[in-house]
């Protein structure tokens, strides 16, 4: 069994600063508070729950000692009222919207105000796509295709797949381009994430099996999934305690991750392979 781990792992920039922010403001022993998932990793919550990293779901649950802590903003954003009403709670908000974010609300915020009508691909219930309501209230937040109006703006979110965001925009001009007067196309998704789309794919045509490693509730990381899964069997998983004994039937595995998955997590399932291999020997 020939066993690959992709080149692109580990924290992208956006991950990366938001986690060394919070470890940052944890060592200062100041209470320190996440509002939502700083991640979308289990294991990298656990470990800063561990660190006493605690979460705020909603503006309806302040802690108590809300004035005496910071509040960290995750990677995804925030909508910007949020975040005005939680500064008037604690310490000190402390925002780590990821730059590549923080450029597609501001993207959308300037055609907006253009008179364009914002239509973004992504998934309404995805907290990037919640906090750029927040920037535009009306913007159309949707995985399928829209009737544009004759002035559109199309954006996509972050972590979506640059060739479903073709597809989404390919569909609509077939069906609508003689509705459409004037029309902007802005590429958002970030590169980092775009970077393992390609290696993806290439390594899902060339091996058996390919293991992706994160979180059940990153959409980057299940977008990888299914990207491998056009070409051969994808498997995703969190952890190696998930791997099954039955994968070193398979010739040639690759070994991928999404943007918010631990580069130590890869070589631990990686590792796991190579053990589950010389034991079936």
């Amino acid at each position: 069994m020939k066993i690959l781990t992709a080149e692109n792992i580990g924290f992208c920039f956006g991950v990366r600063k938001a986690l060394e922010t919070i470890h940052s403001l944890l060592r200062t022993g100041r209470k320190t508070y996440m509002f939502g998932q700083l991640v979308h990793n289990p294991g990298v919550i656990e470990s800063l729950r561990t660190l006493g990293a605690e979460i705020v779901e909603s503006l309806d649950r302040i802690p108590r000692d809300s004035k005496e802590s910071f509040l960290v903003i995750r990677a995804h954003g925030i909508d910007p009222q949020k975040k005005e009403k939680l500064k008037r709670h604690f310490f000190e908000v402390v925002d780590t919207t990821c730059p590549i974010v923080g450029k597609l609300f501001s993207t959308v915020q300037r055609a907006k105000r253009e008179g364009y009508r914002i239509v973004v691909f992504g998934k309404v219930d995805h907290p990037e796509m919640e906090a750029l309501k927040g920037y535009v209230e009306d913007a159309v937040v949707s995985e399928s295709p829209v009737k544009p109006d004759r002035k559109t703006a199309f954006a996509s979110q972050t972590t979506m797949s640059i060739s479903e965001y073709s597809t989404f925009l390919q569909q609509i001009l077939q069906k609508y381009f003689e509705h459409v007067k004037e029309m902007k196309i802005f590429n958002t998704i970030c590169e980092a994430t775009a970077k393992r789309e390609r290696e993806v794919e290439r390594l899902a045509k060339e091996n058996n099996l390919v293991i992706v490693v994160g979180g059940k509730n990153s959409s980057n990381t299940a977008k990888l999934a299914r990207i491998a899964s056009r070409f051969t069997r994808s498997v995703q998983i969190e952890s190696e305690r998930e791997l099954k004994k039955d994968f070193v039937n398979y010739d040639k595995i690759a070994v991928v991750a999404g943007t918010s998955t631990p580069k130590s997590d890869v070589e631990k399932v990686s590792n796991k392979l190579q053990i589950l291999c010389q034991e079936g020997r």
